[in-house]
């Protein structure tokens, strides 16, 4: 896997130091007293971390660079949230209790480790079964994805443009049952087992009969999470009429979410900018929309609309250069 190799160990092992750092620096951030100099300070501090990690791995193959920058968003961005889930009273965390919401845990509610470790859920063995299956099923499709790009293909010849999509949706679908399904899925259960009131990240998408459905309460909570409490509810705030304030707030989400796919897909592969903000505006349009529309009762309407609106401009956002760069030399294409 070129994409994923390093070019410098020097800088690779500088950059690990300083993203283990990221978790030290969030905490004493988040543990500032006054919410607005706090508030101030994370943001401050996610910009600074992901630029520095940015900047200094542009030597790197793409996929190494696009770990490297998720890592660093991922747990500077647990800073932000924390600091709105300590100054509302929702909770306060040990250190130690905020190291495992920070580096063991994807999601972003900083209340789920409020108490760890504390009594174990009973269905803790569930979530690592079902995450298990998913994996091996995931794995599956990856290596079905290597079979369709490579069978028969000598390594001289270039590969047929219908193998390349194939092999790609196979890919895509394989990697998302492995990551987001499978080893999350494990994930909560072995923090259910210590006790942390973690759930699943991803609750059965196809069941969604509405764009607001799939992104607010089925689809990558972690995101939803994040974008509800770093950029929705801040913005609910503001004066106005109710209705205009909440298609602001609700734009404004998905734009955040776009950005900060910009910052896992654009920005490591240096092309494609402005692709994934596109996607999540056009989702976004989505949601105000549906909110009008009286067929959306229907189930089946409303999983086709749904369908319509996440997949048919998924090519925007996982655009050819991501691809090539990130996806593709998993399986060597």
């Amino acid at each position: 896997m070129t994409g994923y190799s390093i070019n410098n160990i020097t800088v690779v092992a500088w950059l690990a130091i300083f993203i283990c750092a990221i978790p030290l620096i969030g905490f004493s951030v988040a543990t500032l007293q006054r919410l607005a100099i706090a508030r101030i300070v994370a943001w401050i501090f996610v910009v600074a971390a992901v630029l520095f990690v940015e900047r200094t791995s542009t030597s790197e193959p793409y996929g190494t660079r696009m770990l490297l920058i998720v890592v660093s968003l991922l747990w500077s961005m647990k800073a932000v949230v924390y600091v709105e889930a300590r100054h509302h009273g929702r909770c306060v965390l040990t250190f130690w209790r905020w190291m495992g919401f920070c580096v063991g845990w994807i999601g972003m509610r900083a209340e789920s480790f409020r108490n760890v470790p504390d009594k174990t859920f009973s269905d803790w063995r569930e979530f690592i079964w079902r995450g298990l299956i998913r994996m091996l099923v995931g794995g599956a499709f990856v290596a079905t994805a290597w079979m369709v790009a490579h069978g028969g293909v000598n390594e001289t010849t270039e590969i047929e443009s219908w193998r390349r999509w194939i092999a790609t949706a196979l890919l895509l679908l394989g990697l998302s049952l492995t990551v987001h399904f499978g080893f999350f899925n494990i994930l909560t259960g072995i923090w259910r087992y210590f006790g942390a009131r973690c759930s699943t990240l991803f609750r059965a998408p196809l069941l969604s009969r509405s764009l607001a459905e799939f992104w607010g309460r089925r689809w990558n909570l972690a995101f939803s999470e994040m974008t509800a409490l770093a950029v929705f509810r801040p913005l609910k705030q503001l004066p106005g009429r109710s209705q205009q304030v909440t298609v602001l707030a609700t734009i404004g989400g998905f734009l955040f979410s776009g950005m900060l796919h910009e910052l896992a897909i654009s920005v490591p592969v240096g092309a494609g900018y402005g692709l994934p903000m596109l996607y999540f505006l056009i989702n976004g349009i989505g949601v105000v929309l549906e909110k009008r529309l009286a067929f959306l009762d229907s189930s089946l309407l409303g999983r086709a609309w749904t369908s319509a609106w996440v997949l048919l401009p998924l090519p925007i956002l996982f655009h050819p250069r991501f691809l090539a760069g990130c996806v593709w030399p998993i399986i060597r294409l």
